[in-house]
């Protein structure tokens, strides 16, 4: 069951990638990286499960946070605020 939810993230990856180049406009693109931040957030936090190991939620945690800088810092900087 768990190779089919790693399956399925990593198909998520993957086509948020190819949303992420193929972009028409670049708020899409912003979207589209801000997905693939999410889905390997996911993809971490199922690392924990698999591996019985809670060093991975620290990890997440952290990657959460500069998923939210960044995606923050890239938004301001498309509306010409930064």
């Amino acid at each position: 069951m768990m190779n089919l939810a790693f399956s399925l993230i990593g198909l998520s990856i993957v086509l948020s990638l190819f949303r992420l180049f193929r972009g028409p406009e670049s708020v899409d693109r912003m979207v589209s990286l801000d997905t693939v931040n999410m889905n390997v957030i996911g993809l971490i936090s199922m690392l924990t499960l698999y591996y019985h190991n809670n060093l991975f939620i620290d990890i997440a945690i952290a990657y959460t946070v500069l998923a939210f800088l960044e995606t923050t810092v890239l938004g301001r900087y498309l509306e010409g605020k930064l």
